[in-house]
């Protein structure tokens, strides 16, 4: 990986910066963890070099931040696999674990995007622009939704959440449009159905998905998305507790990656 982004032409740092994208946002790494640390990963993007994928390079502030959320996630679960300990020591570990989630949160709150990657846009496509500037917001409030849905464990139907998901599905039926965008919006649509608790919002959500399968064909990744939400659905009927999308998957026997 290192070689790839340090020694390697354009191609090969464009495979590298590939990688570490669909690494974060593969279903496996809820559970196993990134293949590289997400240290790794921001110590060899810091390097002033211009992505070959635009979105990914635009959204990789995101990304990054998503990955921390992944990475909190396994080591969690690790502790939690391990816990025999006295009743004070597992308070201060899950204590340190929300406040870490809620370090994170505000890092996604206030992240910024890199105006360089919208220089790359020519100024009369004002479309375009605003489409950029949406898709970022609607990776930070997918972001937003995620820490407090796998660490913090909030079910869909607490007020944060659904105030949260109101400004998601908004940016999400403004950019379905966009025919450029439709193999990046796994995350957030993902985000947005596990996210859906009445009838309205989950009519909304089917919509989306309808469009996207639509539009990217039955074999894309939106056809297998939309199975496991209709799975969580039915699981989780009225919105009453948090159901973890990857076990879904791994009980499918599904390696699935959102970033794609």
């Amino acid at each position: 990986f290192k070689y790839l982004k340090e020694e390697c032409s354009i191609e090969g740092q464009a495979l590298a910066e590939s990688f570490a994208y669909y690494d974060v946002l593969a279903s496996q790494s809820n559970e196993n963890g990134t293949f590289f640390s997400i240290g790794d990963y921001k110590d060899l993007f810091t390097k002033k070099i211009f992505s070959h994928n635009l979105y990914q390079g635009f959204l990789r502030p995101i990304i990054f931040l998503i990955g921390e959320i992944v990475s909190l996630l396994v080591e969690y679960n690790s502790l939690k696999a391990s816990f025999d300990l006295p009743e004070c020591d597992k308070f201060e570990v899950v204590s340190t674990i929300i406040e870490r989630a809620n370090g994170l949160d505000k890092d996604i709150q206030f992240t910024k995007l890199d105006g360089s990657y919208l220089k790359r846009i020519k100024s009369e496509e004002e479309e375009e622009v605003e489409e950029h500037l949406t898709l970022f917001e609607l990776y930070q409030l997918s972001a937003q939704i995620y820490v407090r849905q796998v660490i913090k464990k909030l079910p869909p139907i607490v007020p944060e959440i659904e105030v949260l998901f109101f400004a998601l599905k908004q940016d999400l039926q403004m950019l379905v449009k966009a025919k450029r965008l439709k193999n990046i919006l796994g995350f957030p649509m993902l985000i947005a159905g596990v996210s859906a608790v009445t009838k309205e919002d989950r009519d909304d959500v089917t919509d989306l998905f309808n469009r996207m399968i639509q539009t990217c064909g039955y074999m894309s990744g939106y056809q297998k998305l939309w199975i496991v939400i209709k799975q969580i659905w039915e699981i989780n009927k009225n919105g009453a507790f948090c159901v973890d999308w990857f076990d879904i998957t791994k009980e499918m026997g599904w390696k699935l990656n959102l970033g794609r």
